[in-house]
């Protein structure tokens, strides 16, 4: 299948509002692939894999393979699968109860007790906590888009301007420090350690070359070993020597990503100590970045 327009994903939405399903928090998390996640109720979740000669359909919980169908496929009949399945998936969530029998109607909390009223507002409020603490969580297993958000969120909650960068750029997140200063990051997520021959360290060139300013700090940010639990990563070595030697020759730090979840830990306890802690990361001068 290939990329999919604004104009496509807005006809993809009208055709599953059309079906009258319950489909909710729409996302395209990679308009090359792609991938389209669908938010069915808060537990459930499903996803739609569109590849060269495949449709991979998967649902949670667990997201486990549901179905893989081989040949090529037009717009039109990857938007129709994935209506057949979202219907197939509603009827079984109806079935084992996951939505429950009825709705509650509109006016029904208005009618219930304040504490119940106020019951329900603290649990939005919390689960909304927990969904943003789980969001940075993803520094510590992620990749892709996902680790690329994160590292943006984490420098966001620190109080600094951070965003994505546009596609095809040689690095992932800029974060402004000041009107002057910035750290230009390239992100990776990846099972084992970064090497001398890891392509990031050509991007680090690149964006250090291209994009990065005497005043800007070029950052390499890997999740590596990001599938092994934390204990065990700190006898792992996360970048060999001849790597971060060349890293270090262009000026540029390496840093974990679980480094920059202990620093968003550390800003719950002390903001102004974490941030003192980001300034520390634009001043080093080459080299591995450690809390």
């Amino acid at each position: 299948m290939p990329p999919l327009l604004d104009s496509q994903q807005n006809v993809l939405r009208e055709k599953i509002d059309g079906a009258g399903m319950r489909v909710r928090d729409f996302q395209i998390v990679n308009r090359d692939t792609p991938c389209l996640i669908y938010q069915l109720n808060p537990s459930w979740k499903f996803e739609f894999h569109g590849e060269a000669r495949s449709l991979l359909v998967k649902y949670c919980p667990g997201l486990d393979s549901h179905e893989t169908t081989d040949g090529q496929f037009t717009f039109d009949q990857a938007c129709e699968h994935v209506i057949y399945w979202l219907e197939n998936i509603e009827r079984e969530l109806h079935e084992q109860g996951a939505y429950g029998a009825d709705e509650e109607p509109d006016w029904f909390r208005a009618e219930m007790p304040q504490q119940y009223r106020e019951r329900i507002a603290e649990i939005s409020r919390l689960s909304e906590e927990v969904e943003r603490m789980g969001r940075l969580g993803r520094l510590l297993w992620q990749s892709g888009q996902p680790l690329n958000e994160a590292v943006r969120d984490v420098f966001s909650v620190l109080g600094y301007a951070a965003e994505l960068t546009p596609r095809a750029t040689t690095y992932d997140v800029t974060v402004d420090l000041d009107p002057k200063r910035r750290l230009l990051l390239e992100v990776t997520g990846i099972e084992g350690a970064i090497q001398k021959k890891s392509p990031k360290i050509g991007q680090v060139l690149q964006t250090t070359h291209e994009f990065a300013t005497d005043d800007d700090r070029v950052v390499l940010a890997a999740n590596t070993f990001r599938l092994m639990p934390i204990a065990d990563r700190a006898k792992q070595e996360s970048v060999t020597p001849d790597a971060l030697k060349l890293i270090a020759k262009l000026g540029a730090n390496f840093v974990t990503t679980h480094t920059l979840f202990r620093l968003w830990t550390l800003s719950a306890d002390d903001h102004d100590a974490a941030r003192r802690e980001v300034e520390r990361l634009h001043s080093q001068d080459g080299g591995v970045f450690k809390l």
